[in-house]
């Protein structure tokens, strides 16, 4: 794991200082990870939100055929050759 140094202003620090004696963390590294972690998560899920909504606002759905089943098997034969190096 790398080590990453932050400047803080003494607002800030107070601040980061509180919350690790209110919340329990063993350090304000321990706290500063948690929110970074958070905010990672969070973005994952922001990006799945807009991808179902862009889904959603694409047109009116269609029942999948077998064609269609044999094309995402296929991309995902695809995707697992590339990750293996298999063909």
């Amino acid at each position: 794991m790398e080590t990453v140094s932050i400047a803080l202003p003494d607002a800030l620090k107070a601040f980061v200082q509180e919350q690790v004696e209110e919340g329990g963390y063993p350090s304000a590294g321990e706290y500063i990870h948690r929110l970074i972690r958070e905010d990672h998560e969070r973005k994952y899920h922001d990006n799945i939100d807009r991808t179902l909504l862009q889904s959603l606002d694409s047109g009116p759905a269609t029942p999948l055929t077998a064609s269609d089943w044999q094309d995402i098997r296929g991309q995902i034969r695809q995707r697992a050759a590339k990750r293996t190096g298999k063909p």
